[in-house]
């Protein structure tokens, strides 16, 4: 399958789905959006991020990079610790890998950023660029490996501070790049619904939308198994947050 641009894919899931998915925010606090050209695109991103990881060397949690070299090579490091890279107090275990939104050589992955971008801007209201001014998107891919990769359930608070949003919903975008059963088989992402109900969210391409004010998080990956942070294996979500330029 011919792979669309993002605009226009943004353009055609916004336009066919904006009912169901405003509904299912407000009502459920969650929404998974299946569609085959963005299953079809998600495989093809998975495809060129487990072609890199090879080449990535992985550097530790408090290490900083330069966001313009991200235009030349992705950047990878341990999450791991009580404590987030921006400070929120949750506990993790994952590696973090750091794209900008036009990478030389990813075409996928870079059709995958701009279309979770582009239905955030969307969804959240985020057209007026002046508004995002001093801030950056962090485009990246959370790699959860086997062996007890896990992030434990906690709701955001440093992102709707950077957007002046605090206490209004706050709309995280993702998609899910790995299959439970071939991947991994034991653990997963999910989010606790507006009635209290824990929602798994593993469907392979799919586009995963949440609340993050809703609790969330990652149980653990296949604790039966001794972990390898350089195996290709393990559960795998592309994000794209919106960070403070601090330097």
């Amino acid at each position: 399958m011919m792979l669309k641009d993002s605009s226009a894919l943004v353009r055609d899931l916004f336009e066919n789905n904006r009912l169901s998915i405003s509904a299912g925010l407000e009502r459920d606090g969650y929404f998974i959006l299946r569609n085959e050209e963005v299953s079809a695109l998600v495989h093809a991103a998975r495809g060129e991020y487990l072609s890199a990881l090879d080449g990535l060397e992985i550097n530790a949690q408090k290490s900083r990079f330069n966001r313009a070299d991200l235009s030349h090579q992705p950047w990878r490091k341990m999450a791991i610790g009580a404590t987030n890279g921006v400070g929120e107090p949750y506990a993790q275990f994952l590696t973090s890998t750091y794209f900008s939104e036009s990478t030389p050589k990813f075409f996928a992955i870079n059709v995958l950023f701009g279309v979770l971008l582009g239905l955030r801007d969307i969804l959240f209201n985020l057209t007026d660029k002046d508004a995002l001014s001093g801030t950056w998107n962090a485009c990246r891919i959370h790699h959860y490996p086997r062996g007890g990769g896990f992030m434990s359930m906690h709701k955001d608070t440093h992102f709707p501070k950077v957007l002046g949003t605090t206490g209004m919903p706050f709309l995280q975008v993702s998609a899910c790049m790995s299959r439970r059963g071939i991947d991994f088989q034991n653990g997963g992402g999910f989010v606790v619904d507006k009635l209290g109900n824990k929602v798994d969210l593993e469907s392979y391409g799919a586009i995963v939308m949440f609340d993050g004010n809703q609790p969330h998080g990652v149980d653990c990956i296949d604790l039966d198994v001794v972990p390898d942070i350089r195996s290709k294996s393990g559960r795998l979500a592309a994000f794209t947050n919106i960070y403070e330029i601090l330097d």
